[in-house]
């Protein structure tokens, strides 16, 4: 088999050479002398020179320059030419086709087609986009509703631990306030019974003191009588024994009369200090008077005045005492009625204190309509959270169902990938590579095919003027009649089956 050299210059459109390029040969079909996938590369030298030794065959041409790689088509050596250049090649199996202006008018026609179907899928996905911020929109209203149903829950037990706790200091108020006004009414009763018994002290005194100067001055004023009659006895003895002595009668009468006036003088201040005193000094006074003589009767009369003048004193003193004790009651008297008062005040501020706690209760009691009211809210909350739920679920059904509408839509017009199954292709099918019943059955292997231009999915054809012969895979049904035949072959719309 003859081998043949494929080499030249690569140069780029504006002249300048292409150095440090790979140009790769791949095998598109196996071949006596060659394996399909086999390749042969070689790298442009400064000058932009390359040079590449293979068999005759069907070849894949790739170029990577400058770190972009470009597949330029299907090249065929036959071994004719032992030596060849990479653009004699390609120029070799260019293939003039012209395209007829209704078939380009009907892809057209299908491009629009498919625009107006990636439009309404976009539109959709909007739909749906909006449909379920609206759900998550529920959900959260709904979320928001639940948490103040259970804020309302809350404040309403609060109110009703609240009217229950005065209702229990209203309760104690009330007790406090009647033992407050049970004792002040104790120290009312106190406080009567200690002026009871204080004037009953001031009675007790009086008559005490009364009593007293009843009995001392009878006693005193018999004893003085007895002591005068004893002494007037004795004066008139001694009168009768001395009326001989004129001088010696006048004598004693006038010790007797200064007598009278020393018993008349401590009688009247006897006197001053109580009655049984007075009626003594009455007595001494009247027994003075009956006494006209002997000093000695004089004597005693004095000292019987002056016993009854301590009596008066003791019976002063009695009385001092008892007036004392009296003073002592009625400032006992007084505190106890002080205290009464203050007791009353007590009393008055506690039952005021119990009026506002009742007040206060009464207030809470009324509050404890909250907690029906907080049921109510909490049920019409409730509502609005089922209607959120059944509004979330109805959206997330719509959103299922636009989803799933979606993805059919998406299925409807998904376009495959160029040179999937089912895209669409405009190529050169060359005779030579083609199945042989080719123009009956209109199926034959890609590796025949040299794309002109193509796309993807049904209807979907992209057109484009690349002219870069891609060689292709699978197996390709022609579409259509043939746009013409051209050197080695003819032009189909092809899609590839599988």
């Amino acid at each position: 088999m003859v081998s043949v050299v494929v080499s030249g210059i690569l140069k780029s459109p504006d002249g300048t050479v292409v150095a440090g390029a790979q140009i790769i040969l791949t095998a598109l079909t196996t071949s006596p002398d060659v394996l399909s996938g086999a390749s042969a590369s070689a790298v442009t030298t400064p000058a932009g020179y390359y040079g590449l030794t293979v068999l005759p065959g069907n070849y894949a041409l790739t170029v990577s320059a400058r770190g972009k790689s470009q597949v330029y088509g299907r090249v065929i050596l036959d071994g004719s030419e032992t030596n060849v250049t990479l653009n004699m090649l390609l120029r070799r199996n260019l293939v003039e086709v012209s395209i007829p202006g209704e078939l380009l008018t009907g892809f057209r026609q299908i491009q629009n087609n498919v625009a107006d179907d990636l439009a309404a899928m976009q539109q959709l996905a909007t739909d749906v986009s909006g449909k379920n911020d609206m759900a998550s929109r529920s959900a959260g209203d709904a979320a928001a509703s639940a948490e103040s149903a259970a804020r309302a829950e809350e404040n309403a037990g609060k109110s009703a631990a609240s009217v229950l706790q005065s209702e229990q200091n209203a309760h104690t108020s009330a007790q406090s306030a009647s033992d407050s006004a049970l004792a002040a009414k104790t120290s009312e009763d106190n406080a009567r019974k200690s002026v009871e018994q204080v004037s009953q002290s001031a009675e007790s005194a009086r008559l005490a003191a009364e009593s007293a100067a009843r009995d001392v001055a009878p006693a005193a004023a018999e004893q003085i009588r007895l002591s005068v009659r004893d002494d007037a006895d004795r004066a008139q003895r001694a009168a009768e024994q001395t009326a001989q002595s004129a001088s010696g009668v006048k004598q004693m009468h006038d010790d007797v009369e200064t007598v009278i006036a020393e018993s008349t003088r401590q009688a009247q201040q006897a006197g001053q200090s109580a009655l049984s005193a007075s009626q003594s000094e009455a007595s001494a006074r009247e027994s003075a008077h009956q006494s006209t003589a002997g000093a000695v009767a004089a004597e005693d009369s004095s000292k019987a005045s002056a016993l009854s003048a301590q009596a008066a004193v003791a019976s002063e003193k009695n009385a001092a005492q008892s007036e004392q004790h009296a003073g002592a009651s009625a400032a006992n008297a007084k505190s106890s009625e002080d205290a009464a008062a203050k007791s009353a005040a007590t009393s008055k501020e506690q039952a005021s204190l119990a009026q506002i706690a009742a007040q206060t209760a009464a207030a809470d009691a009324v509050s404890a309509a909250v907690p029906e009211a907080a049921r109510q809210i909490k049920t019409e909350i409730a509502d609005d959270v089922n209607r959120a739920e059944a509004a979330a679920s109805s959206a997330e059904g719509s959103s299922a169902e636009v989803q799933q509408a979606l993805e059919d839509a998406k299925g409807m017009v998904t376009l495959p990938g160029f040179g999937e199954p089912g895209s669409y292709v405009l190529g050169f099918v060359w005779s030579a590579q083609a199945d042989a019943d080719f123009l009956t059955t209109g199926t034959t292997d890609g590796n025949a095919i040299s794309v002109i231009a193509g796309g993807g999915g049904p209807g979907g054809v992209e057109w484009s003027a690349d002219y870069d012969h891609r060689p292709l895979t699978g197996r390709w049904r022609a579409m259509s009649d043939s746009f013409g035949f051209g050197t080695g072959g003819a032009a189909f719309l092809l899609q590839r089956i599988k």
